[in-house]
């Protein structure tokens, strides 16, 4: 239980510290991104240590100490700063649920990240001999994120981080593919709790989705 408890404390601090690494990036580098002050970093990023812990307890993710995995660890950290200067620089990326249809490249991004991830998931339930069953962490995540659009969305629909964190649910043991699955997938959410304002529960006139109504 202490080894546990020890180890539960070094994936805590790991999703703290590559938060802060991640905004302090993407402002110093004035990658693409909404303007947040520090309440909201605090929320967004409590959100982030929420969602990944609630991963990380309640599937084999523990057991098989797939968060210290070197590839999980580089790409955690790389897949943010990557996607940053990509949208950064080329706009033509900057895509959302309702447009990314509309383009000859959002089609191409679409059907290149549906097959990767598709070859990915595969790959990794190949390599996991204890596949179990993730109910809890999909109830808990789906409540958290339909009761932050209850209180201050006009209208829902799944942000690219949301995504991709029902995505890293399928990353959870400690093989080449899960790692890079995981990597990837936990990148993408970081990379959107750092950059944006959308889940963030302070009062913004400026964006729709907002947590506190006036």
């Amino acid at each position: 239980m202490i080894i546990y408890e020890y180890e539960y404390l070094i994936f805590t601090f790991i999703l703290l510290l590559a938060y802060v690494l991640i905004s302090v990036l993407v402002n110093t580098f004035n990658m693409y991104r909404h303007d947040k002050n520090v309440s909201q970093h605090i929320t967004t990023g409590i959100l982030w240590v929420m969602m990944m812990n609630m991963l990380y307890m309640f599937t084999n993710m523990k057991e098989s100490n797939l968060f210290m995995n070197k590839i999980y660890l580089s790409l955690l950290i790389l897949t943010p700063i990557i996607l940053g200067l990509l949208l950064t620089h080329i706009k033509e990326l900057r895509f959302n649920s309702k447009n990314i249809l509309d383009t000859s490249i959002g089609r191409i991004v679409l059907g290149v990240c549906t097959v990767l991830l598709l070859l990915l998931i595969g790959l990794t339930m190949y390599k996991n001999d204890n596949v179990q069953a993730n109910a809890i962490y999909l109830i808990l995540s789906s409540l958290l994120i339909l009761s932050m659009h209850h209180y201050g969305a006009e209208s829902f629909h799944l942000h690219h981080y949301i995504l991709f964190a029902f995505i890293a649910l399928q990353a959870t043991n400690n093989s080449v593919p899960s790692a890079i699955l995981g990597g990837l997938s936990s990148g993408m959410l970081l990379h959107g709790l750092a950059s944006y304002q959308a889940t963030s529960f302070y009062d913004d006139p400026g964006k729709v989705h907002i947590f506190v109504r006036e």
